[in-house]
């Protein structure tokens, strides 16, 4: 009977030996990671995607005329331009410490998009401003240069935004109706890793 005891108390000691183990092992980033929309496979490509092609497709999806709809894409160190995300998709790599350089973001149904990156030893590039499906390019590609932070405003709706960033991991969710949405982090010197978008 002891031995009995002396077994199940090293099985009991060992299961929670092991369940410190794996909730020490889960990082808070990826414990905060959104469930927003669904990734697509980043691709290797010169050429940024076509997001007024992507913004076409989300609108004749979607029946109602008064629809908001945003799309972007991230310029990836190593990789290049990734596929385009809409509406909440993730742009960007999570765990693999590569930077965004430039983030492409084109909307629909919100009049006017207006945008600006905040660029590692450059600060806050001059504002943009386009109607609806006008591509603006943040931040700097060829030149290895990181983008830390973006500020983006629409005319009509709620835009939110989410980055992931260098050492912190998941960001709060930060929405705005009009005026400037902000993510990303200034004059810490961090990267930002992934992005995801969506209006309302």
């Amino acid at each position: 009977m002891k031995r009995n005891y002396r077994t199940l108390a090293g099985l009991f000691g060992t299961a929670v030996f092991l369940a410190t183990a794996l909730t020490a092992a889960v990082s808070p980033a990826a414990v905060a990671a959104p469930a927003l929309g669904s990734a697509r496979t980043s691709t290797d490509s010169s050429a940024a995607p076509d997001l007024t092609k992507a913004l076409q497709q989300q609108a004749t999806a979607d029946v109602s005329a008064a629809a908001r709809k945003i799309c972007y894409a991230a310029h990836v160190q190593n990789i290049g331009w990734q596929l385009q995300q809409c509406d909440g998709g993730i742009a960007g790599t999570i765990g693999k410490s590569l930077r965004i350089e430039a983030l492409n973001v084109a909307a629909t149904g919100t009049s006017t998009l207006c945008g600006r990156g905040y660029v590692q030893n450059i600060g806050w590039q001059a504002w943009q401003c386009g109607g609806d499906t006008q591509v603006l390019t943040l931040g700097t590609t060829g030149q290895g240069l990181r983008l830390e932070a973006v500020q983006l405003s629409i005319e009509s709706g709620t835009i939110c935004g989410q980055a992931h960033v260098q050492d912190i991991g998941w960001q709060r969710q930060v929405c705005a109706a009009g005026p400037d949405m902000q993510i990303g982090t200034i004059g810490q010197s961090l990267r930002m890793e992934a992005v995801l978008l969506f209006v309302a």
